[in-house]
């Protein structure tokens, strides 16, 4: 069966490379370079391991990141729909300052034109 993740690819090279370690005699008999293999192969498999747990980190820390993001962005929507209450109503809902403050909160909801029509 083929191997199907990048976890599986790992566990299965490591074994190749044991193997090596454990017949470097029967391979030097038939002309392989058991030392050339463990010294190529061995770092390569170990520089692979670091990088994925290096990513794994990252993935983590990106992770908390997201969540860290989306409390402070909620916060500020609520603080600022709380600012547009404030206003309009010490002003009186019917007031111009209202009416601005109303436009002001129906764009809390839609992202910024990119190219705003001039």
């Amino acid at each position: 069966m083929p191997v199907a993740n990048f976890a599986d690819r790992l566990a299965v090279s490591e074994e190749p490379l044991d193997w090596v370690r454990k017949h470097q005699g029967s391979l030097k008999g038939n002309g392989i370079n058991p030392e050339y293999w463990i010294g190529t192969f061995g770092p390569t498999v170990e520089s692979c391991k670091e990088a994925n747990t290096a990513q794994e980190f990252m993935k983590a820390q990106l992770k908390n990141q997201t969540a860290l993001v989306n409390k402070w962005d909620r916060q500020m929507y609520q603080l600022a729909s709380s600012l547009f209450d404030v206003i309009g109503g010490a002003c009186g809902k019917a007031s111009a300052e209202a009416q601005q403050v109303r436009r002001l909160r129906g764009k809390l909801h839609r992202p910024p034109l990119k190219n705003p029509p001039s």
